[in-house]
């Protein structure tokens, strides 16, 4: 943790003793519920891209889309997001950019208490009106998350991922799993599901939820939160980006492969043994640390 970066996100987010345990004991494998006034995330939650959903729809955002049940659909204008919403489908901003400062500190501030390099923290919003009546269903998501009720009340319910552990890809359950996804379920995709843990969402709440959690929610009224989506880096990111940076380097690394005729793929399968025996010698060469620090994730503390 870079704690004279620290900028006190945690702290406002889940409260001073929340955030010591949250980091302690839950970040980032275990569910957090945090209840607090909204007053404490200004700056965050008051900002005017938030007063209301014709607001958002002016807000820039990667994608704008509608869910109902077991769809999302890509909008094509915000007059049809406006629509569909109002005939009862989730409105669902895909990495808003508002043009807050403050906005954009909180984000920042939660990168550098998480010790993460620039750029893998972004925002989400979902908005609901009274007339919602379906949500996506139970599902997980491939990284962490803080939900946080901005208006209205939300009904969420999640439990842990015993199916697949730490996937790298989004899944709704009951969804055919295309097949370079079935060695993720050993045991086969579930079809149900237990209860799991229920918690009603209020203008304030947090939730942290870690990679491959399984959750839902039921709209009680119309609701809007945001999702803070942290991608996290794993140990298998950290060494394929080492790689890169060490292969690209050199010529051979870097040469295309002719593979025109059946000679010339059994010299490609000859010249690529030869490489191979090379990577496992500079693999076992690589140092610690300076992974570590090249991929962003030295602590100065």
């Amino acid at each position: 943790m870079r704690a004279e970066k620290a900028s006190g996100v945690l702290a406002r987010l889940l409260g001073a003793r929340g955030a010591k345990r949250f980091l302690e004991n839950h970040w980032p494998h275990h569910t957090f519920l945090f209840h607090g006034a909204r007053k404490r995330l200004g700056g965050l939650t008051d900002i005017p891209e938030l007063e209301s959903v014709e607001s958002l729809l002016c807000c820039p955002a990667d994608r704008l889309m509608v869910q109902n049940d077991h769809r999302t659909l890509v909008c094509k204008s915000r007059d049809e997001a406006r629509e569909l919403y109002d005939w009862g489908y989730q409105i669902y901003w895909d990495n808003i950019q508002p043009e807050s400062a403050s906005f954009a500190a909180w984000l920042r501030g939660l990168e550098d208490e998480l010790g993460l390099p620039r750029g893998l923290v972004r925002c989400n919003a979902f908005a609901c009106s009274r007339e919602c009546t379906t949500v996506p269903g139970f599902h997980f998501d491939y990284g962490e998350g803080f939900t946080i009720q901005v208006r209205g009340k939300k009904r969420w319910r999640y439990l842990g991922n015993r199916h697949v552990r730490y996937p790298d890809f989004t899944y709704m359950l009951g969804e055919w799993v295309e097949p370079d996804k079935k060695h993720f379920f050993s045991r086969g995709a579930p079809e149900r599901l237990p209860v799991g843990k229920s918690v009603v969402m209020k203008p304030g709440s947090v939730l942290f939820l870690p990679r491959g959690a399984w959750h839902t929610t039921v709209p009680i009224g119309a609701s809007l939160h945001i999702d803070i989506d942290v991608e996290t880096p794993t140990w298998g990111t950290v060494i394929l980006q080492a790689l890169e940076r060490e292969l690209i380097r050199e010529e051979r690394w870097r040469e295309p492969i002719d593979t025109h005729s059946r000679q010339r793929t059994e010299n490609a399968e000859e010249r690529l043994r030869e490489l191979l025996d090379e990577l496992s010698g500079r693999v076992g060469r690589f140092d610690a640390r300076r992974t570590l620090k090249r991929a962003g994730l030295e602590s100065n503390a």
